[in-house]
């Protein structure tokens, strides 16, 4: 991804998508670290994780997914873009539909912690999310922010940067 993207809301995407990145990386590792072992829910670490987890997955990639059907993929059906947007679409259901599992084993890791029985329920799901929101996300910085600093103009990137709160 370029360095120099010219528009407010494509940075702000590219800004997202880095942090969640970096969140499915540190998932990653706790994933491949713990071994035999349950994320302990005693370690501030582990709580640090499963509450940004939370967190992203709750609210920011909500708010995120929201923007972006409401306001940004409409943009690149109008672009001659509508089959990138289709597969974005497909892409977000996906990853939509398996948050959930995840989100309730997070709470449980916050709360009680994990059984040793809970582990493979949550490698599995943590695995999934992290394959599926990787390639999403890889397919967002190759494709869509590309595509988007082209059509967006300084006008409409004003009206969307604006209108990203409000989603």
């Amino acid at each position: 991804m370029p360095n120099d993207l010219r528009r407010q809301v494509t940075q702000a995407m590219h800004e997202e998508h880095m942090a969640t990145l970096d969140l499915l990386g540190r998932l990653e590792h706790t994933v491949a670290a713990g071994g035999n072992t349950p994320p302990d829910a005693g370690e501030q670490t582990t709580r640090d994780l499963m509450h940004a987890l939370l967190s992203n997955l709750e609210h920011e990639v909500t708010r995120h997914f929201d923007f972006e059907e409401q306001r940004l993929f409409p943009l690149l059906d109008g672009g001659g873009k509508g089959e990138l947007a289709a597969i974005l679409r497909r892409e977000h259901e996906a990853i939509r539909a398996c948050t959930p599992k995840l989100l309730d084993m997070a709470r449980r890791a916050l709360g009680k912690g994990l059984s040793a029985r809970d582990l493979d329920t949550f490698r599995h799901h943590a695995t999934a999310l992290i394959k599926q929101h990787q390639a999403h996300m890889q397919r967002e910085e190759s494709e869509m922010i590309p595509a988007l600093e082209e059509l967006i103009d300084p006008q409409n990137d004003w009206e969307l940067w604006n209108g990203y709160g409000s989603v």
